[in-house]
């Protein structure tokens, strides 16, 4: 071999190591990752504390409003204190990138030893081979101490695939004084109501609306199809999106369809809600006035709300007799199946969602407990919006268990956003949806 090909080959074997490198040697690795972006805080680092051999070091993924993971990164500070054989690594990622992120490192098993997964993502991640179940561990009394209708969340196939951490159920958030200027004395209580204060309070040439939900999220729009009174599937399965029935889908088109006035006279162009949705920042609409009614979820309104803005439920349908609200959305800890540490990884779950510690969490910025006992606090009792808080995780409901879920409100907020941009009527859209779902049913 000449000394010149001697060289080329030297120089691409180098060249080749420089890439691979890194990536056995753990510098691609999500569960390695050292840096938080966008709402999970830009400037602020991961806690990766240096490990020795006789240390378990634990990987932890989150998705978390930056004050909620500061508080979470000090009391894994004292979990770590008062368990020295175990060193944690917290990485915060960006909420609207979790799921890929999380489900792209199970896949290729680089998935965190502890990952804090959305009640709706639970099941496709069970049903894909990527947690653990944690029946071992998780005894029946401590089960027995969380919310039933949060756990009936995190169970697939005959076992328990997560620890809940938090309840987050929908609401209706409204302007007291928007409502004082039209005379209503309360939100609305009534699927007849809710559309006639929408239709009072959108007044487009003064830039003044109604109800207002972000578009990209399935679950407000669920909540509100549920509110109207309008079926969706066969009791609460999730199995099939009925919403073209004639006797009650009218309730959603007339909420939906563009209001005349504001299009000139374009009666077939849908609105989610009647109005632009790029006039800022929704919560910054709210308080002051430009819209009059928004869905959110609890940790949003605590977050955001101003004074002035109040809490409600949204309007309540019967089932059997009993009132059923809108979606209880939750999040849970989960183990990964690969990982090696799962005893170590439910010591630390455990200590984080203990009373105390979820009381803490929600006062950070996170959602309500979903342990029982937190409700009988004093902490919470003394909240302004307790009852509003008991009512919600009464009423709140979800689909039954389906690792589909995640998929279908991805159809479900596509077909949405098309909806907004006028590009099919509201009969279309929910033939649409209606179709797509039940193609991903299991025969």
């Amino acid at each position: 071999m000449s000394r010149k090909r001697s060289l080329i080959v030297l120089f691409s074997l180098i060249l080749c190591s420089s890439v691979l490198l890194p990536r056995f040697l753990g510098g691609t690795d999500p569960r390695s990752s050292t840096i938080i972006n966008g709402d999970a805080g830009e400037n602020q680092a991961v806690r990766q504390p240096e490990t020795n051999e006789k240390e378990t070091p634990l990987q932890v993924a989150v998705s978390m409003h930056p004050s909620e993971f500061a508080m979470l990164y000090r009391l894994t500070g004292a979990f770590e204190t008062g368990h020295p054989g175990i060193r944690i690594q917290l990485q915060n990622i960006e909420s609207d990138k979790a799921y890929s992120e999380l489900k792209n490192a199970a896949m290729f098993g680089e998935a965190p030893d502890v990952m804090l997964l959305d009640n709706a993502w639970v099941n496709d991640f069970a049903a894909s081979g990527y947690l653990l179940p944690v029946d071992e561990f998780f005894t029946s009394e401590l089960q027995s101490q969380q919310i039933r209708s949060m756990m009936e969340q995190v169970k697939w196939n005959g076992y328990i695939w997560g620890i809940p951490k938090d309840a987050d159920p929908y609401i209706m958030a409204w302007n007291r004084q928007r409502f004082a200027e039209k005379h209503f004395s309360g939100p609305p209580e009534s699927p007849e109501s809710l559309l006639s204060m929408n239709r009072v309070f959108t007044q487009p040439e003064q830039k003044k609306y109604g109800l207002y939900f972000e578009p990209d999220d399935p679950y407000a729009f669920i909540s509100i199809v549920w509110s109207l009174g309008v079926s969706w599937g066969s009791g609460t399965d999730g199995a099939q999106a009925n919403l073209h029935e004639p006797d009650k889908a009218k309730r959603l088109e007339t909420l939906l369809m563009t209001l005349e006035e504001t299009f000139g006279g374009e009666t077939e162009s849908p609105a989610a809600p009647p109005q632009p949705q790029a006039e800022g920042n929704p919560w910054e609409r709210l308080n002051n006035g430009s819209i009059a009614m928004l869905i959110a979820t609890v940790s949003q309104y605590k977050q955001n709300a101003a004074k002035g803005a109040e809490m409600a439920q949204l309007p309540a349908a019967k089932e059997n007799g009993t009132l059923k609200g809108s979606w209880l959305k939750g999040r849970s800890y989960c183990i990964s199946a690969r990982s090696p540490y799962a005893k170590e990884a439910f010591q630390w779950i455990q200590t984080m969602t203990e009373v105390e510690a979820q009381l803490k969490m929600m006062e950070a910025g996170g959602g309500l407990p979903a342990l029982i006992s937190a409700y009988e606090t004093l902490q919470m009792r003394n909240d302004p919006h307790f009852q509003q808080y008991v009512i919600s995780m009464e009423r709140g409901r979800v689909f039954s268990a389906q690792p589909e879920l995640p998929l279908k409100t991805e159809i479900l907020q596509s077909q949405l956003e098309k909806l907004r941009k006028g590009e099919q009527t509201v009969k279309q859209f929910a033939e649409r949806v209606e179709q797509l779902w039940s193609s991903l049913n299991p025969e």
